[in-house]
């Protein structure tokens, strides 16, 4: 049974070992050969067995992990998406270097094609993108974006250049619910 005393005087051995909580199953502490101490959650998902790390012992308490661990596997048995699921999600999860080149890419393409956009402006989207928008938030994921992010890149700018990357910004946040990289309605530059 898992305590916190146990927890504390649990040494490594050769082999990674697992300490099953008696209070909640499918909790348990790993403590891996080089002493490292992690919360671990059992459970299983159309029939497959999982194993998801919660925390790690010395920055999560018992009673925390036996909370997150109640509440994982309710919500795992109410059919939500799994706890490794949604970390594969989160790690696939389209950044907003990726929301400009595919705006820059195929959409405009596609807008020029059609005389949608002229030359000019996609020059002038591409010169934003690249020195305003890609250095600031480039590598974050789109979800993430929130409107003090963006207005962090127009702080410093001139008032015409300001209001010409937040019309960029709002429309490149737009195209994002659209695609659904985002959920509708949250455009963090509207």
């Amino acid at each position: 049974m898992l305590t916190e005393r146990t927890i504390r005087d649990a040494n490594p051995g050769p082999k990674t070992a697992i300490i099953w909580d008696r209070q909640v199953k499918g909790l348990g502490l790993r403590i891996a050969p080089g002493g490292t101490k992690a919360f671990i959650l059992n459970y299983r998902v159309d029939g497959r067995e999982r194993r998801a790390t919660l925390g790690r012992a010395g920055e999560m308490s018992l009673k925390a992990a036996r909370e997150r661990a109640g509440a994982e596997l309710t919500a795992i048995r109410a059919g939500k998406a799994d706890p490794l699921e949604r970390r594969r999600e989160r790690r696939e999860a389209p950044t907003v270097a990726e929301l400009v080149a595919r705006f820059l890419g195929p959409y405009a393409d596609g807008r020029k094609e059609r005389g949608l956009m002229a030359p000019k402006t996609f020059r002038e989207y591409r010169t934003q993108c690249e020195s305003c928008i890609l250095p600031a938030i480039g590598a974050r994921k789109v979800a993430d974006i929130q409107r003090a992010d963006i207005e962090r890149i127009v702080e410093p700018l001139k008032r015409t250049m300001r209001n010409r990357v937040l019309a960029l910004a709002s429309r490149l946040f737009n195209l994002a619910e659209h695609w659904g990289y985002r959920p509708q309605h949250t455009n963090p530059a509207r």
